[in-house]
């Protein structure tokens, strides 16, 4: 709908659009002989910046132009009601003179962002400490101040209908693959207009597509410094309006084990703790599995003395042990659960609780023996050492699947399901890309994978 050159008329029209909108304000100014009306939600403008670049200016000027008084570099002419409606609900300011077709959209957006911060879920020793906040143009700032460089492209997309989101892609032209950029432009434009709630979890979904892999496809950081990085290295990066987080597709296995502080340490040393997470990764995917194919099925191949101290540790007990560790895990992920919803000065009690007393309790009541529970507290601390929590929690999912195998199969049984599981993470591919790749038989793209090699430069990760 046009803008009415009676700006009576279109302020009507407004109050019926938001007729049940008490912050509803329609200003009407009267400087001199010409009359404006002015037309925003009270509580997300800032009205001192309405009184020094609007109102003043045109008390100050009122038979000049108000379209070349008004001081405000964000500030659009619009002759449809619907672009200012727009405008209005995401906290802009709308004027219109009285007379005129047309009407100007000022950003007067009330900013009440919370400042950067430290990084909350990956920490570091050594290296930045800046993370991204909710704040779509403040994360847009912080990439383009990190990763600054005149072949840095972003572009925006609006998804949503009645409440749209902003989402934005950034690249580096000549670095990333152009047919990933193609497609992951396809993808989010084909979204556009389809009415939902468009957070992380759906922009994941729509990047993917329907899959379901129990690993992550793409991986999730808070670090503008490890997005930077990437963006170095030839992959995508998605922000999301509302979200203070980046997406960085399309990404591999091993991209997963790498952390900004492997290369701001020793290579040797960088090298060692990469090393100490891969083997966190196979003690968290499979040590639960071999306790219970050794315990249930061959127990005769165990050292005789370690044999001894597991059958004394047992006699007692009435559960299976593969019912020990799938008992305590869930105890444990209760307690992870419990730590992470909690505020943080209760889930340190909750940690203490259940790490020490129910820890106890279970052991003095016979309900599970020593031995399991070392299992799983070494399977838990396993997790811990994984830096990206989508591929921990991933992993502990299928040790699950893996202890049921053990139960049924033994040795066997565990063996074919870490098999099914490389096949599976094999076949994967996000955007085209291999989840696998930079792996035999590329041995030149090996060396920023189980290692560091000397000479890489800071950052997240080769691949």
């Amino acid at each position: 709908m046009k803008v009415h050159a009676d700006a009576e008329r279109n302020g009507e029209w407004f109050r019926e659009q938001l007729t049940s909108s008490s912050d509803l304000v329609l200003k009407k100014l009267t400087i001199e002989d010409y009359h404006y009306l002015m037309v925003y939600l009270e509580p997300m403008v800032d009205t001192d910046t309405i009184n020094e670049n609007v109102i003043k200016p045109l008390q100050e000027n009122p038979s000049k132009p108000y379209t070349s008084v008004i001081s405000m570099l964000d500030n659009k002419p619009t002759d449809t009601l619907e672009d200012a409606l727009d405008a209005v609900v995401n906290g802009k300011s709308v004027i219109q003179k009285d007379g005129e077709s047309y009407c100007l959209l000022l950003g007067t957006e009330l900013n009440n962002d919370r400042a950067v911060n430290i990084p909350v879920n990956e920490r570091v020793i050594r290296g930045a400490k800046q993370a991204f906040i909710e704040s779509f143009e403040t994360n847009i700032y912080m990439i383009r101040k990190y990763a600054s460089s005149s072949k840095l492209a972003v572009t925006y997309h609006d998804l949503g209908g009645h409440s749209v989101t902003r989402v934005a892609i950034a690249y580096m032209k000549g670095i990333c693959k152009q047919e990933v950029v193609e497609e992951l432009t396809k993808r989010i434009t084909a979204a556009e207009g389809i009415d939902a709630t468009v957070t992380l979890g759906y922009i994941k979904g729509i990047v993917t597509g329907r899959s379901f892999s129990f690993m992550p496809p793409i991986m999730i950081t808070e670090r503008p410094d490890r997005v930077k990085a990437y963006l170095m290295e030839g992959k995508a990066v998605l922000i999301v309006e509302g979200s203070a987080d980046a997406l960085i597709v399309p990404i591999s296995f091993w991209s997963f084990f790498q952390s900004p502080d492997d290369y701001n340490m020793n290579w040797i040393v960088g090298s060692a703790i990469r090393c100490i997470r891969l083997l966190a990764f196979l003690v968290t995917l499979a040590l639960p599995g071999l306790y219970v194919a050794f315990t249930t099925f061959i127990p005769f191949m165990l050292p005789t003395e370690f044999a001894l101290t597991l059958q004394s540790s047992q006699r007692y007990i009435s559960m299976p042990p593969v019912m020990e560790v799938l008992f305590m895990m869930f105890v444990l992920e209760i307690v992870r659960e419990a730590a992470i919803r909690l505020a943080s000065p209760i889930a340190q009690t909750i940690g203490v609780v259940g790490g020490i007393v129910l820890g106890s309790a279970v052991v003095q009541s016979n309900i599970v023996s020593n031995t399991s529970i070392i299992v799983v507290a070494l399977t838990g601390l396993a997790t811990f050492v994984i830096p990206v929590y989508e591929m921990s929690a991933s992993i502990r999912l299928y040790s699950v699947v893996v202890i049921f195998a053990a139960q049924l199969l033994g040795i066997v049984g565990m063996t074919l399901s870490i098999l099914l599981f490389v096949i599976h993470i094999c076949r994967m591919n996000t955007l085209g890309v291999p989840y696998f790749e930079a792996t035999f038989p590329f041995l030149d793209q090996m060396k920023d994978t189980f290692f560091r090699t000397p000479g890489r430069k800071a950052g997240a990760g080769k691949k």
